[in-house]
């Protein structure tokens, strides 16, 4: 077991920036499980910025996480491309971000259901607590969930999860597609948390759902 296989932070030095870093062709598998949490394959935070593309993750239980972006890129650009994940809770996590932050781009991934006894949830894409004028741009990823077992699993799947994201320049989602979710796209203020989120604003172009349950 295993926390991530690649962590990297400014952890010890919150306001600092960290660009032109990249993480690629790299493969990553059996990282943690639910007992101990954890188990994210590449984990970037506190403005470490990354190219992050062009790996292969199976048996994770996050593939890429983000998280306390609040300086902007001084680098080249951030990526999320083209990577090969199979995870068992989220393929993508793109999380806390403020301004002057810079945004990501997470495009041409495919993402695939993995099954976990006791796995809390399962999103292709979790994007969270996106805030000011910061963006997320999502482009032609391919997402293949499970609709099966929804009683035995104990939550539904979806294929892009969007939670308290109030960001003025919204989420965009284009093109690609989302197969066997039971959502193809869930905007919330609730997401099982103790308080509910601020409202989110998402634009869905052009992608694909099918074999959708509950909403496409």
């Amino acid at each position: 077991m295993s926390y991530a296989g690649m962590d990297f932070a400014n952890s010890f030095n919150t306001n600092g920036v960290t660009s032109n870093n990249h993480f690629n062709n790299n493969k990553l598998q059996n990282i943690g499980y639910v007992p101990y949490g954890g188990g994210v394959g590449v984990l970037i935070y506190y403005n470490f910025y990354a190219d992050v593309s062009g790996n292969v993750m199976s048996d994770v239980r996050v593939g890429v996480q983000t998280g306390s972006f609040t300086k902007a890129n001084t680098g080249a650009s951030q990526d999320i491309s083209d990577n090969q994940i199979a995870a068992t809770t989220i393929g993508v996590f793109d999380n806390l971000e403020h301004s002057p932050a810079s945004t990501f781009t997470i495009s041409n991934n495919v993402i695939s259901f993995e099954y976990e006894t006791g796995a809390p949830e399962w999103d292709g894409m979790l994007i969270a607590s996106i805030y000011d004028g910061v963006g997320v741009n999502i482009i032609s990823n391919n997402i293949a969930g499970t609709t099966t077992n929804e009683a035995t699993l104990g939550y539904a799947t979806a294929g892009y999860n969007v939670w308290n994201s109030p960001t003025t320049a919204g989420v965009t989602i284009t093109g690609g597609s989302v197969s066997n979710a039971n959502y193809g796209a869930w905007v919330n203020n609730w997401d099982g948390f103790f308080s509910p989120g601020g409202s989110s604003k998402l634009t869905v172009t052009g992608v694909k759902i099918t074999g959708a349950t509950h909403a496409g």
